[in-house]
């Protein structure tokens, strides 16, 4: 009997963690690029891997651009020595791995967890980090933790708030289906007719050209920005901008780019959800090197009363673009 009611409670437990496994299951995540101070391009790209099969292994990433959710991970390093002198240069490092789950509309961060890395490697600090990268274990029971209690705070926060929760971003617009190509008409016979020459008609007056915003660049030997047009649709109350990027030596080819902030000349400063690149939240967009790249940034919800954006802030990886007084040309 006493072996009957163990049995019948270890499977009322198995039932409860299933349960609680499957809390929010259908949320995923954007992964970011991994931030942090002096880390190269290899350590980036093995740490980006490793934590793609962390998240991969319990179904929690996406690489869809309009998701409501991401992973920032961030690599700190807090201690690094090395031994001089030996046969062999010996190089020792501690530093954090850092996870939170935040939402791509608001900001607000969900959960958070720090994983602790230490790697000792023959040569410099260099070698050390690659080592530390690699250290990684993407089987390791914390990144299980990690999306489980990301998804069960996430479902929590929005039953509290009464709010809808949104796998993807709401509002994305769709791709209109291409129009059905019709057959050209047989051509009608028209008879010929024979009108006389217009009058001449004076030439319009010159319009001014209108004024070129200023562009600020945070690292400008790395990369170039510059606008090519601002127009705005008043049918959908949105302004279309198109960018031209040129990557001359950015640490990645590959990066996420989203508009933080912009202002209107009346001082309105715009959501979140109205501010998009390539009709999402954010956007991974490859740059290679010396190629130049058309971005399109949408703005929503712009009055056609407004002339200009006296200020627009654009993120990607450690990089900033900073555009002030950005005048509109509606259609």
């Amino acid at each position: 009997m006493k072996q009957i009611i163990l049995y019948f409670f270890a499977l009322a437990v198995a039932f409860a963690a299933t349960a609680a496994e499957q809390v929010g299951a259908d949320i995923r995540f954007s992964l970011l690029p991994v931030a942090g101070d002096e880390l190269s391009e290899q350590v980036m790209t093995t740490v980006d891997g490793k934590l793609r099969q962390a998240l991969t292994r319990t179904e929690a990433v996406t690489d869809n651009p309009v998701s409501a959710f991401a992973v920032r991970p961030t690599l700190s390093v807090s201690d690094a020595a090395s031994t001089e002198g030996m046969m062999m240069d010996m190089t020792r490092v501690k530093g954090e791995l850092t996870l939170a789950s935040f939402g791509t509309v608001d900001g607000n961060v969900y959960y958070s967890v720090t994983i602790p890395l230490t790697a000792t490697a023959t040569g410099g600090r260099e070698e050390a980090m690659r080592k530390l990268a690699h250290s990684i274990k993407p089987t390791d029971p914390v990144f299980v933790r990690f999306v489980r209690k990301s998804r069960e705070k996430i479902v929590k926060w929005y039953e509290e708030h009464g709010d809808t929760l949104y796998i993807d971003l709401p509002g994305t617009p769709q791709q209109a289906p291409a129009p059905e190509v019709q057959p050209d008409p047989e051509p009608v016979a028209v008879p010929e007719t024979v009108t006389p020459a217009p009058e001449p008609e004076s030439a319009p007056a010159p319009v001014p050209a209108a004024p070129t915003p200023r562009v600020k660049l945070s690292h400008p030997d790395a990369y170039g920005f510059k606008v090519l047009s601002c127009k705005g649709l008043s049918s959908g109350a949105q302004v279309k901008i198109l960018c031209e990027f040129v990557n001359y030596k950015t640490v990645y080819d590959r990066m996420s780019f989203s508009i933080t902030k912009a202002f209107d000349d009346n001082g309105y400063n715009f959501d979140y959800p109205e501010m998009l690149v390539r009709e999402g939240r954010y956007a991974y967009i490859d740059v290679p090197r010396d190629i130049p790249v058309k971005i399109e940034l949408t703005i929503r919800n712009v009055k056609p009363s407004v002339k200009k954006f006296s200020y627009i802030h654009l993120e990607f990886d450690r990089y900033t673009v900073e555009i002030y007084d950005l005048p509109i040309i509606w259609e």
